[in-house]
């Protein structure tokens, strides 16, 4: 994968002034979705002159979507955004050999992370993130999985869920990610779609929930009213949501997308932990219904593109009657990378075992429904991990010597400030 990006790098370099990056990615996905879906008809195109190229790739664009009966939209030609016919001819010629369009569609999720779009922060997940949702769900072949802020489908791209139901807001973002993952051969339904307003679309229900919706968002106000009417609130928001109830909303669709047996991974800021409100409604109905299994406080840094404190919720519809939820401070773990911070594999496996682990230790704690209700539904991580203080000692001679050395400076000086009067009074 390595070798093809950098010459996807090298591509995009060569075509900077031209054409924007972002476009220029768009167009790797479409031309490699052309090379994997009909090599003859593909080989026949670098064959054209480059005039006749993009009406080329418009024509067999158009006849694979009828033929694959997928939306006209993902196979459309970028016609707005052209490389040099020079770079585009080299393109072109190197993709004819590309043969591991697995490893092509990687390469492009990876290049978008990489810094060629404004965007890609919050629309790509954290390679941390998806070792730590690997490590907690195992397996997914046999799965369907519903990721209702599918940005660039990384997580999907990693966990290869038997099936999986995914909606992304943004139609660019979309359509590069839809491609992507046909070139990797994913079984799913893709819609372009607010999760949040149109959670009736692919109704079915998932066996593993996963959602990075954007952090601390901002509901607008001709947004708020009809958000109040979805059909998936278990708690009613009157005549419309607060401005601030996005993560309660999210964490309401999550649940009604769940199988019985499934288990859901939401991504959340520190704040719904302890927010009043509305927040404090959803969190009190989620404990009293027993769905909250786990709760993680996640390292300071671990989201690209934020600094705000993260939590990672763990929701299941079937637990045991009167079982504890979980909470695991992990916040110290990961080392500091160009992002900001990075958990290994062998770390998120340790926040793992701690969330499914039966001892209590300084990171993990076992809080009872009673315990929860007595802190009013606070599930702020201050107030059941304390934070050692060091306290560095005190060398009470070398400090005392430091105090008299500064005392001496003192008195000299105002010696030297009592002169400099007298000398000015006797003018």
């Amino acid at each position: 994968m390595q070798d093809m990006l950098l010459k996807m790098t090298q591509i995009i370099e060569s075509a900077r002034g031209a054409m924007e990056p972002l476009h220029a990615i768009e167009l790797l996905s479409f031309l490699g979705l052309l090379a994997k879906q009909d090599p003859d008809g593909f080989s026949a195109i670098v064959n054209t002159g480059s005039k006749h190229q993009y009406e080329a790739m418009r024509e067999l664009g158009k006849k694979l979507a009828t033929q694959l009966q997928l939306p006209e939209a993902v196979f459309c030609s970028p016609e707005a955004h052209r490389f040099d016919d020079k770079v585009l001819a080299e393109l072109m010629s190197w993709l004819e050999q590309v043969t591991d369009f697995t490893a092509f569609a990687r390469a492009i999720r990876e290049l978008y992370c990489l810094g060629f779009t404004r965007s890609r922060s919050m629309e790509s997940s954290n390679p941390s993130l998806i070792s730590l949702y690997q490590a907690l769900l195992g397996d997914c072949s046999q799965k369907t999985l519903f990721d209702g802020a599918a940005g660039m489908a990384a997580v999907t791209s990693a966990l290869r869920p038997q099936h999986a139901i995914l909606m992304e807001i943004n139609h660019t973002t979309w359509l590069i990610s839809y491609r992507l993952l046909l070139l990797e051969a994913q079984s799913m339904e893709f819609h372009r779609a607010d999760a949040l307003l149109v959670a009736d679309i692919g109704k079915s229900s998932a066996d593993v929930v996963i959602l990075e919706p954007p952090l601390g968002i901002k509901l607008a106000a001709d947004q708020r009213r009809e958000l109040a009417r979805v059909d998936y609130l278990q708690v009613p928001a009157g005549d419309a949501v607060s401005a601030m109830a996005a993560d309660g909303l999210w964490l309401q669709l999550a649940m009604q997308k769940l199988t019985d047996q499934g288990t859901a991974l939401l991504l959340m800021p520190q704040g719904w932990t302890f927010r009043p409100g509305y927040d404090a409604q959803v969190r009190q109905t989620l404990l009293e219904s027993e769905y909250l299994e786990a709760l993680i406080s996640l390292p300071a840094g671990l989201i690209s593109g934020t600094g705000i404190p993260s939590v990672l919720a763990i929701l299941k519809k079937s637990r045991p009657q009167g079982a504890p939820v979980r909470l695991v401070d992990a916040s110290g773990l990961g080392s500091p990378s160009r992002q900001g911070r990075t958990l290994n594999q062998d770390e998120a496996k340790l926040i793992a075992d701690w969330v499914q682990g039966s001892e209590t230790s300084e990171h993990s704690r076992m809080i009872n429904l009673s315990e929860l209700r007595t802190q009013e539904y606070n599930l702020s991580p201050s107030r059941y991990f304390e934070k050692e203080v060091q306290v560095e000692g005190l060398d009470i001679d070398k400090e005392m010597a430091l105090l008299a050395e500064k005392q001496q400076r003192f008195d000299a000086s105002q010696q030297k400030l009592t002169a400099l009067l007298n000398s000015f009074n006797q003018r």
